[in-house]
């Protein structure tokens, strides 16, 4: 595929070598060769014309800049892409750039700002489900964009501390989810619900079990990895079961490890090496 992408390129060809760096640069992504897939994907966006394609070219290349953890460049790269989507009429594509715009600033460490680009976004879609249904403005149809929008916003709420606000929009993602049949958002709408105060802590892991089953069977790394670590947090603020927490701790930070996000694979990995034989650890584990 490489060869191919440089033989048309060199040949002057644009159209070809814009298919066969496109096709190399998804294909890199396909295997979190991350580094790789963003070298593509910034050569095809040379030769690309029309803005459905570079649209769909620099989401691709924020998602391989993200899994890098070069996530305030993936954002300014989704803001383009953003725009371009809008014009497109494309409201599930803006809802899901949205949504990972503000995980990326959440990983960045900035979390009000990662509620604002949540909250920018849901205007945009017309609001939750609840109040579009009463709203006369325009609305965008379900979608699973827009489901993860609304559950992007539902972890955003946590993380700001507005947990009453968090959990219906994360009952309408998750209920969207499951209607469109969303595997994606299913897992991580099940793995913030657990998280939340009105949670037993049965329900809580049960959530999370769930979760990671969904997640595993689908192959999303990304999602299984943030369940178990949630997981493991549960378990040990909750009943202490730190040889149990170690064992979903190592397995996160091995999922992050495998999609080359070197920041999400330290932020359990550095928790399950600290765990050692008493609950005096509980504080240093934090959510995600």
């Amino acid at each position: 595929m490489r060869r191919l992408a440089h033989h048309w390129a060199a040949a002057g060809d644009e159209e070809k070598a814009l298919t066969y760096c496109t096709r190399a640069g998804e294909r890199a992504s396909a295997a979190y060769a991350n580094v790789e897939a963003e070298r593509y994907f910034r050569a095809a966006l040379e030769l690309v014309e029309t803005a459905a394609e570079r649209a769909y070219l620099l989401s691709e290349l924020g998602q391989a800049l993200a899994r890098q953890s070069h996530y305030l460049e993936a954002i300014e790269v989704w803001k383009e892409a953003i725009g371009l989507y809008r014009s497109l009429d494309d409201q599930d594509a803006t809802s899901r750039l949205y949504a990972r715009s503000a995980r990326a600033a959440w990983y960045a460490g900035d979390t009000p700002h990662g509620l604002a680009i949540c909250r920018e976004g849901m205007a945009l879609a017309g609001g939750p489900p609840d109040d579009r249904e009463q709203s006369c403005g325009t609305r965008a149809p379900d979608s699973s964009g827009l489901a993860g929008l609304i559950h992007e916003t539902a972890r955003a709420c946590y993380f700001n501390g507005l947990q009453p606000e968090a959990e219906p929009l994360c009952r309408q993602a998750l209920e969207m989810a499951e209607r469109l049949g969303v595997v994606r958002v299913q897992a991580e709408a099940l793995t913030t619900l657990g998280l939340l105060a009105k949670q037993s802590t049965e329900e809580a892991l049960a959530a999370f079990s769930r979760a990671v089953e969904l997640a595993e069977a689908a192959g999303l790394l990304a999602e299984a990895s943030r369940a178990h670590h949630n997981m493991a947090t549960v378990l040990v603020e909750k009943q202490g079961q730190l040889a149990a927490a170690r064992y979903h701790f190592g397995r996160a930070a091995e999922l992050s490890r495998q999609t080359g996000a070197v920041a999400e694979e330290l932020f359990p990995g550095t928790r399950r090496s600290g765990l050692r034989s008493s609950r005096e650890t509980l504080h240093l584990q934090s959510r995600r």
